[in-house]
């Protein structure tokens, strides 16, 4: 019994590991999401390229000032169709303590109501399902799968209803996802965090993004809580690829007056707000002061893998001046890069070593895995997400491996 309950709270640790990354948005993302880490990265790269021509005085400053807005810019519209997964960075703040005080009561609580003492008993593969990603995603699964039969027995639990949305929105499955965010809708009314994430999980199901019933239920979310901050973030995204700039204004000042230091989201929010504003023609705010980030001196392990990258037969002519060569990690048979470099696709062939430190997340990194996918991608773009014309190659590699991998970048999009 006293194995049981050491198991219990690791699956529960695991269970809150997999969730507060996505409420605190640093965990899942879709391909959307995907696309608008890697252009923050890009964002982040190219802005210390300008400050070093800055300081090197290759750029005037009125140069770096104009290079810096169109980089916002770009930024900002490249992350417009991506909106809904980039909206779960905003949330976690508030409900993080929340969900780790709340999500283990519940769970003893269900436990001695619902379960069988008696007759619990785990399997090896179950005790080790939360080694690496893969098996945390095998695991998540199968709690969903419980949750599921607890959930027959008492449908009446809101909560359960609201964490089995979550899960199954980590697992990309949003149709199923929305019946569950229905289902807590539907026994709770109007709250405003559910109304959110049931618009977010529905517009990340819909081609029509938020148009319709998500618009619809933020503007009830913020009809009962005007500063609830995700209903704030996807409205303002709404506003804004409606052309009401105004109305985005005020929506994410609204937003950003509740950040306090939060620098990732202070750096979205400010950057959405100045390219608001120049759609409209006002004046650029004054550049905000930066915010020191926590942790910031944080250890970075030392699992690497080196990979040589050339271009395979025919595929020199397609490579034009410009062009932009990502060289990214992903795990295997997944597509959010745990790490990601960028070069000149002119420097091919090139030799790069990817580790913890081109990670994106802190919470996603490298060393977390034993195998990946190392995918070299020449982009004509300059954008991480593959487009027609872009020139790519794969292939799966070891992590700490002592060899040099060899990609050759051998087939057209």
């Amino acid at each position: 019994m006293i194995s049981f309950w050491i198991f219990a709270a690791l699956m529960m640790l695991l269970g809150l590991g997999l969730l507060l990354p996505s409420i605190l948005g640093k965990g899942r993302m879709s391909a959307a999401g995907e696309r608008d880490a890697l252009n923050v990265a890009i964002f982040k790269d190219r802005m210390q390229e300008l400050e070093d021509e800055l300081a090197l005085a290759s750029l005037t400053q009125e140069q770096f000032d104009a290079a810096r807005s169109e980089l916002e810019r770009d930024l900002l519209q490249n992350a417009g169709d991506d909106a809904p997964a980039q909206a779960s960075t905003m949330e976690g703040r508030w409900t993080a303590l929340v969900l780790i005080i709340a999500i283990p009561l519940v769970a003893v609580l269900l436990y001695f109501k619902l379960g069988m003492p008696d007759a619990i008993e785990w399997t090896p593969a179950q005790q080790h399902a939360e080694q690496g990603n893969a098996q945390g995603m095998q695991g998540l699964d199968s709690m969903v799968v419980q949750l599921r039969e607890r959930l027959k027995a008492s449908p009446e639990d809101v909560e359960g209803w609201m964490l089995l949305g979550r899960s199954l929105s980590i697992l990309e499955r949003y149709d199923e996802a929305n019946q569950a965010y229905a289902k807590a809708h539907e026994l709770s009314g109007d709250v405003p965090a559910l109304l959110a994430e049931y618009a977010e999980s529905l517009a990340m199901a819909s081609p029509q993004g938020l148009n319709g019933k998500p618009i619809e239920l933020l503007r009830k979310a913020l009809a009962v809580d005007p500063n609830e901050p995700r209903a704030l973030w996807l409205a303002g995204i709404y506003a804004f690829e409606e052309k009401s700039f105004q109305q985005a204004i005020e929506l994410w000042s609204r937003l950003e007056a509740q950040l306090g230091t939060d620098p990732e989201s202070l750096t979205m929010v400010q950057s959405a707000l100045q390219n608001a504003r120049a759609q409209l023609g006002l004046p650029a705010m004054a550049p905000a002061a930066p915010v020191p980030e926590a942790g910031s001196n944080t250890a970075v392990s030392d699992a690497s893998v080196t990979v040589k990258v050339e271009l395979g037969a025919g595929m020199a002519e397609k490579v034009q001046p410009g062009d932009t060569l990502f060289v990214m990690a992903r795990p295997v048979g997944g597509r959010m890069p745990v790490a990601i470099v960028r070069h000149q696709a002119t420097e091919l062939p090139i030799t790069v070593t990817l580790d913890d430190s081109k990670s994106l997340m802190p919470t996603n990194k490298l060393s977390d895995f034993e195998q990946v996918d190392l995918v070299a991608r020449v982009s004509k773009s300059g954008n991480a997400m593959p487009a027609p014309g872009d020139l790519e190659g794969q292939i799966t590699a070891t992590v700490n491996d002592d060899k040099v991998f060899s990609i050759t970048i051998d087939r057209e999009f």
